[in-house]
């Protein structure tokens, strides 16, 4: 017989032995029959206890190489211990599990059952999910060439390589970092020629929107073009010319660049200030100027820098014709020394003789008298400190 709360069940079963699974505390009665024909009764009250509740053990997600916590039960009750249900078949009694490992992306589960050290009792099977994502690729990176002086501003390069959603809104997001990789920028850095002083990079990964994993950090580069020490000279290095001179420029460490263009900036007539353009290509340049010009050669580097060089050419103004007087004389008179009446102080006259040399002095000497004729002396008037002949 069962009696298990206000039920009695009669009969349940017959023999030596009886098997039940009671709900509850229940007592059982065995009526037993002599072969004397006697009968006598025996009961046993057994108690049912009740089970714990499942650990309501927690779900995890985790992206890839980060660090992980212990996976722990929300409902565990209070002396009470999970049992661990491991993959090779041992259980291991524990408080929580300790943390995953998350070196391998996917999907991992760990099946626990509470169980009371008290009454002996297990609860159902639950089961923790520990999703462990895999990182993003890393984005596309290229360098950018900034030149030296240049105020143009412009952003080392990354594109994200997620691809798009139905939206056409990236999967990945691109986050920037400072050297350190621990500084973020909240925007794409700018740099120019003008703010650096050498090559530098920076630090950039990328999020996929959909998980909230970053990928690993590669960095962008930033080549700083230098300017080359380059520098304008001419073929003895004199920038002071005479009026009427050409000047033979050339613009040195022209292998450093693809392209050579010059201009020039000179005065007109009236005094207006004039640019021309492009009056050259190539690492040399003659020109004859008609004032003081300023000579500006730009060079283009392969990377498509573009660097400026200038040099100055004054032009000295020629000395006026000297003024030399003419002399008429009867045969064998004295003469007197020849002069110029327009020499300037400090200047000489440059005499140039019959038979090809030339003469510097302040007068020439007085012309023989001995035979008739008319005889020619050719002078110029000579600037000793510009070096200009007029």
């Amino acid at each position: 017989t069962q009696i298990d709360g206000n039920n009695v069940n009669y009969n349940q079963g017959t023999g030596v032995t009886f098997t039940s699974t009671p709900t509850q505390t229940t007592k059982f009665i065995v009526d037993a029959h002599t072969t004397y024909g006697c009968w006598f009764s025996y009961e046993q009250t057994v108690t049912v206890q009740a089970l714990p509740k499942t650990p309501a053990i927690n779900d995890y997600t985790y992206c890839q190489f980060t660090d992980a916590f212990p996976i722990t039960a929300d409902s565990l009750s209070s002396g009470n211990q999970l049992l661990w249900h491991k993959a090779n078949g041992d259980i291991d009694t524990v408080l929580s599990i300790p943390a995953p490992s998350t070196q391998a992306a996917g999907t991992f589960y760990f099946y626990v059952q509470q169980y009371d050290p008290i009454t002996g009792c297990e609860s159902e099977m639950d089961t923790a999910e520990v999703t462990v994502e895999a990182l993003p690729t890393v984005p596309t990176t290229e360098p950018i060439d900034v030149c030296e002086g240049s105020v143009i501003q412009v952003s080392p390069t990354a594109v994200h390589t997620l691809g798009y959603d139905p939206l056409s809104q990236a999967y990945g997001k691109i986050h920037w970092y400072d050297k350190d990789s621990i500084t973020e920028f909240a925007q794409t850095p700018v740099v120019s020629g003008s703010t650096l002083s050498d090559s530098t990079y920076y630090l950039v990964r990328q999020e996929d929107v959909r998980t909230g994993c970053l990928s690993s950090i590669v960095k962008a580069e930033v080549h700083f073009i230098h300017k080359p020490s380059s520098q304008i000279t001419s073929i003895n290095n004199d920038f002071i010319i005479c009026d009427g001179d050409q000047v033979s420029l050339a613009l040195t460490g022209s292998q450093n660049f693809s392209s050579i263009v010059w201009d020039v900036r000179t005065t007109l007539p009236n005094g207006q200030p004039i640019l021309f353009q492009t009056q050259g290509t190539g690492a040399s340049f003659i020109h004859r100027p008609d004032t003081t010009s300023q000579y500006i050669a730009r060079a283009y580097t392969p990377q498509g820098c573009e660097f400026v060089y200038d040099q100055y050419v004054t032009v000295q103004a020629l000395p006026k014709k000297p003024g030399i007087n003419s002399y008429q004389y009867c045969q064998f008179e004295d003469a007197t020394a020849i002069t110029a009446n327009s020499l300037e102080a400090n200047n000489k006259l440059i005499w140039h003789q019959d038979d090809g040399t030339t003469d510097t002095v302040s007068v020439l000497p007085a012309p023989s008298t001995d035979t008739v004729g008319t005889f020619y002396r050719y002078v110029q008037q000579y600037n000793p400190l510009t070096g200009c002949v007029g």
